[in-house]
């Protein structure tokens, strides 16, 4: 199955126009990720919950920003393309990227 890495370097798109940088960093063996956003000049902290592998998609939820993202892993483990990002504030065409290690 997908396992789901240490860190993983992400590019939001918002359907706003804007982008966002992030790095999420695993803590130990636990579900939790501590990312780090950087959007538009101003940096803020997260915790993202990593709920898990199924139907061929993983899942994140991060519990401050009342936001789901998803999305498809590529076959080797390492990128996530198209990723979806439902709830919160988000855009009808907010979406994700990351590249996994």
């Amino acid at each position: 199955g997908f396992q789901p890495g240490k860190v993983w370097i992400v590019q939001l798109r918002e359907t706003s126009g804007r982008f966002a940088d992030m790095i999420w960093t695993k803590r130990g063996n636990s579900n939790s990720f501590d990312v780090l956003w950087h959007l538009e000049g101003t940096r803020f902290a997260d915790v993202m919950n990593y709920e898990g592998y199924r139907n061929g998609q993983v899942s994140f939820y991060s519990a401050a920003l009342n936001t789901r993202f998803t999305g498809t892993p590529s076959p080797n483990g390492n990128y996530i393309f198209n990723g979806r990002i439902v709830g919160g504030d988000s855009g009808p065409n907010d979406s994700w990227t990351a590249s996994i290690f």
